[in-house]
This record gives structure tokens, C-alpha cells and sequence, in this order.
């Protein structure tokens, strides 16, 4: 009875100790969120150029599976006039991420807000294919998600339907994954 006593005991101080701090505020907790999602991409309005360079942002509408079930995902992001490749291969042009936010909608209506931080996209102008990388952070949201923080980033292969050559509106599709850090301050 003493060692039950004292198992018991020990579990309640390691709750208390991992679940507040000293001052008795709730600790942060952290979890992986993962998706991989499938969409569309066409070029938005004049007025989303924020760098007044001539060249709007990309609004990008995903739909996937997460671990928080199904997905809807809107993204808007706005690259820079090309320049030579940096960080892409050699063959392609690169456009380095200038703007961008995000909502991602759950299963169950919860949205997940945020920032993209920096990216680019290396464009195969051969291939009509681009290779996008987005690095963002969590900024809050609804439900579940109100008062969260945390890092994400997504990686999406797309394929140009149409370019700015053609009609002066690049439009295709694209499908990817993302990866973050939720961190939900309880």
C-alpha cells in the first residue's frame, strides 16, 4: 500500500511540475502537424503586387489529408522578378518569395493562420514545372488553434498549364507536402 501511496504521489508532482511553471502558468506544448495536399494555382489581382515590381501574387487553393483529417488550404504568395539561380539549379530561373499568408481549414472547421517567411521557386522553363519551397510561421487561429505558434514549411512540385508568355496569366497545378511545429500555449 505504501509503494502505491507513493507511485501515486509521484505521478501527481511529475503532472503539476510538467504542466505549469513556477509561477503556476501553463506549460507550451508542441505537436508535428504533416500534410500532403493537391490544388490549383492562378495568378491574383493587380492590387496583391506589394513591391509595385508589376508582378501580382500567386493564389494557390489545396485540398489534402492531414494528421488534423481533411485539409482545404489557401495560400497567397508573391515572388520577385527572376533573377539568376542562386539556390536553384542552373538551367532554371529562380524567384524569390517577396509575401505571402496562409489558412489552412481542418476536418472539423478549425483555421490555422500564418506567415510565409521565405521562400523561392525554380522555374524549368523547358519543363513548364516549378519546384516551390515556402517557410513560414504559424500565427494563431480558431478553436483548437487560437493562440498558436510554430514553424512550417511546404515543398510543391507544380506544372504550368499556362504562362505569363502565353495569356500573360500563369495557371496550373501543383501537389506537395507540408511539415511544421504546432506549439499550443495552454
Amino acid at each position: 500500500m505504501k509503494n502505491l501511496i507513493t507511485i501515486t504521489a509521484l505521478l501527481l508532482f511529475m503532472t503539476l511540475h510538467t504542466s505549469c511553471d513556477n509561477d503556476s502558468k501553463a506549460q507550451e506544448s508542441s505537436f508535428e502537424f504533416k500534410s500532403e495536399f493537391s490544388g490549383s494555382f492562378v495568378v491574383g489581382p493587380v492590387n496583391t503586387d506589394t513591391n509595385d515590381d508589376g508582378r501580382p501574387s500567386t493564389l494557390l487553393n489545396y485540398l489534402g489529408e492531414s494528421n488534423f483529417g481533411s485539409i482545404s488550404m489557401n495560400l497567397i504568395a508573391e515572388f520577385a522578378q527572376p533573377i539568376p539561380p542562386v539556390k536553384c539549379p542552373e538551367t532554371n530561373l529562380e524567384f524569390d518569395l517577396v509575401l505571402g499568408n496562409f489558412v489552412f481549414r481542418v476536418e472539423n472547421g478549425d483555421l490555422l493562420m500564418g506567415q510565409w517567411d521565405f521562400g523561392k521557386s525554380c522555374f524549368d522553363s523547358e519543363m513548364l514545372s516549378s519546384v516551390v519551397t515556402l517557410n513560414g510561421r504559424i500565427t494563431g487561429g480558431t478553436g483548437q488553434f487560437t493562440n498558436a505558434e510554430g514553424s512550417i514549411e511546404l515543398s510543391s512540385d507544380q506544372e504550368f498549364l499556362t504562362t505569363t508568355a502565353e495569356n500573360g496569366f500563369p495557371s496550373g497545378g501543383s501537389s506537395g507536402t507540408l511539415n511544421g511545429t504546432i506549439n499550443f500555449n495552454n
